[in-house]
């Protein structure tokens, strides 16, 4: 009985030491597997804050690309680097973390404007027109939450977005732009635009011994009748013309703007202001560059010279007000201009009226008369409710792009033509930026 109680008592030890092993191993795997799980949990966090991160910038260099050319063609960097910033800034990027980003952006890429090395543009070709944007975004740390206890110290996420920018102009380039629907009136006379399109709204009334050209191509949503005599060959139903200036905004009158009379001279009470009536013409007028802001009738009958970056304004009035102009608004209180004399005129060519000659608003129905052989103009012809006539012998040629509601040319030999050269004129508007991702 001794002896078999101290064989007993000997397997009891080598469990208890067996055991005792095992707790150890136990434990020693929970600690790797909590470790692991860690790791996995904040690896997990990390993976999760770097798509968030490219997706916000994604989202920000594609806001900035869409802003990065307005409407009207404008480049406007700033624009563009300040929907980069507000976007990402609306996804947890403060504004305050571009100020420290560090970017090495792609070779060629040049910082604009006011942008950080992490926003910069590339494409830059001669004319200073970029075509992509690469974005940087400020790093963010995602950190350990239990990684920690293994040694794991979180990560730093930097996360980068290019976005290519793809501009054509809305329709085709139109050096005449004719939107008013209904028959416009050729006759025996002459339409004629070089460098540029001819684009009808409406039908074409055109005469044996009447012609209409260009060296580009002539779109007419309607029908035209002699179609012979249209070179090249008329596109009948075209697709309407929207306003191609719609979204231009028209010049700004100062606060305090001065009101004149006397537009001619190099007095302080001459040149730039608004003018209700006109008084003391003489022989020859020559008026000081800038903004003339018209709300009367003018007959130029003497010869003009505002060759030093001029803008006519043709508004409307009310008493001593200059007000919008409404289909019902008397005839002499809108502004407009007939020219029996001479006036030559060529637009600012910087500035806010950059590129704009004659301009009218918008609902201004006035008549614009350019005589014969009496008006040249170098700048924009903008007047979307205006009808340009020429009758008799009057043929007017103009170095513009002219952007009217109608034309009337009524007579043999009259004619109403035009030169277009882009980087003299208002420009015309970039359509929807084709948008996308390169990087």
């Amino acid at each position: 009985m001794v002896h078999m109680t101290r064989r007993l008592r000997g397997r009891a030890s080598a469990a208890r030491d067996d055991s005792g092993l095992i707790a150890v191993i136990v434990a020693l795997f929970a600690i790797v597997m909590f470790g692991l799980a860690a790791l996995v949990v904040d690896l997990g966090v990390a993976r999760d804050t770097k798509r968030q991160a490219q997706t916000t910038v994604d989202a920000a260099v594609l806001a900035g690309a869409g802003e990065l050319y307005s409407e009207a063609g404008s480049l406007q960097v700033d624009k563009a680097i300040a929907a980069v910033k507000e976007y990402a800034a609306a996804n947890g990027t403060p504004m305050s973390d571009w100020a420290s980003c560090v970017g090495t952006p792609p070779a060629g890429n040049q910082q604009l404007g006011s942008g950080t090395p992490c926003i910069t543009f590339g494409g830059i070709a001669s004319s200073g027109r970029p075509t992509s944007v690469y974005v940087v975004l400020p790093a963010r740390d995602s950190p350990a939450f239990f990684g920690g206890i293994a040694g794991f110290g979180g990560t730093t996420i930097s996360t980068v977005a290019e976005a290519t920018v793809e501009q054509t102009v809305r329709d085709a380039v139109c050096g005449l732009c004719i939107l008013g629907s209904g028959s416009h009136r050729v006759q025996n006379g002459e339409l004629r635009a070089l460098g540029g399109n001819i684009r009808v709204n409406g039908d074409v009334d055109l005469s044996p011994n009447g012609h209409v050209s260009t060296d580009k191509e002539i779109f007419v949503e309607g029908s035209v009748t002699v179609p012979g005599n249209f070179t090249p060959a008329a596109n009948q139903g075209a697709g309407p013309l929207a306003d191609p200036l719609d979204a231009i905004d028209l010049p700004a009158i100062p606060a305090g703007y001065p009101v004149k009379t006397q537009p001619c001279g190099a007095t302080a009470a001459n040149g730039p202001g608004i003018y209700f009536s006109i008084s003391g013409y003489t022989p020859t007028c020559t008026l000081q560059p800038g903004l003339y802001v018209v709300a009367t009738p003018v007959d130029a009958s003497i010869t003009v010279n505002a060759t030093a970056g001029v803008t006519l304004y043709f508004v409307c009035k009310s008493g001593s007000t200059v007000v919008p102009c409404s289909p019902w608004t008397n005839p002499a209180d809108r502004g407009m201009l007939q020219v029996s004399g001479r006036l030559t005129i060529k637009a600012p060519t910087s500035g806010p009226t950059k590129g704009m000659a004659l301009v009218y608003d918008r609902d201004n129905a006035s008549d614009l008369v350019p005589g014969d052989q009496a008006l040249s103009v170098t700048g924009t012809i903008y007047g979307r409710s205006v009808t340009m006539r020429a009758g008799g012998s009057d043929c007017a040629f103009e170095n513009s792009l002219i952007v009217v509601r109608s034309v009337d040319i009524n007579g043999n030999g009259a004619c109403l033509g035009t030169t277009y050269l882009a980087s003299q004129n208002v420009p015309q508007p970039m359509g929807p930026a084709g948008l996308g991702l390169s990087k």
